[in-house]
């Protein structure tokens, strides 16, 4: 049984449980142990410790390397909890809600994963593993229709998949995109502008075609700067 290290070395119990028959009933079963659970070679300890690690800003790996055990064992114990302290039943949802992704991780089903956040304090909702369209019709509609209808506004980028999802799931909502991501779209546009016409003054204008690649910043400064 793996324990947690002792001096920075890694440490082992063998631990042998007795096993039991009832002649009365005819059934085994096998003592239990306080500091390891059943049909686990780890101890409960050992997990306590990957899930303090879990919550600073570490790797799975660099956790598995500090408590003596695989990256994979790592995962599990993260799962597991998880399961544990999910709500088996989806009863509230934020009124105004923000939808975002990031770069899943190396053990997440896609290759984004998905967050939402209560836009009013900012606060996390809930994690997914994976942003696809089936992944989160299958997520929001464990929410009841009446909860789900309570949604007045989800703000996103243009991942047309989310427009879909929130047309489909919450019936009363108004999609709002980010700002931020409205200003990145206009600056591509501006630039792509300026550069077809950069490439018309490329032979006729050289000297033209030149202010139009060395200024690139004044086409998209505020007209009043």
């Amino acid at each position: 049984m793996t324990l947690t290290k002792i001096s920075g070395l890694p440490a082992y119990f063998d631990l042998r449980k007795q096993r039991y028959h009832c002649r009365e009933c005819d059934s085994y079963f096998t003592a239990k142990s306080e500091i390891v659970g059943d049909n686990c070679f780890i101890s409960k300890r050992v997990k306590r410790m990957v899930l303090d690690f879990a919550t600073n800003a570490l790797t799975l790996k660099h956790i598995a390397e500090i408590c003596n055990v695989s990256d994979h064992t790592v995962q599990r114990v993260i799962d597991g909890t998880g399961k544990d302290l999910k709500p088996s039943i989806f009863d509230a949802l934020p009124e105004h809600i923000a939808f975002n992704e990031f770069k899943g991780v190396k053990y997440a089903e896609g290759n984004m994963s998905f967050v939402f956040i209560d836009n009013t304090n900012s606060q996390i909702v809930d994690v997914l593993g994976d942003r696809r369209k089936f992944k989160l019709r299958d997520y929001f509609f464990a929410y009841p229709l009446k909860t789900r209808q309570k949604v007045q506004t989800v703000t996103m980028d243009m991942y047309m998949p989310y427009m879909e999802v929130v047309r489909e799931v919450f019936p009363n909502a108004k999609i709002i995109i980010d700002r931020s991501h409205l200003v990145q779209a206009l600056n591509r546009e501006l630039n792509k502008l300026r550069i077809e016409v950069m490439n018309t003054f490329r032979v006729p204008d050289h000297r033209l075609y030149n202010k139009y690649k060395r200024y690139w910043r004044l086409f998209l400064m505020p007209q009043k700067d």
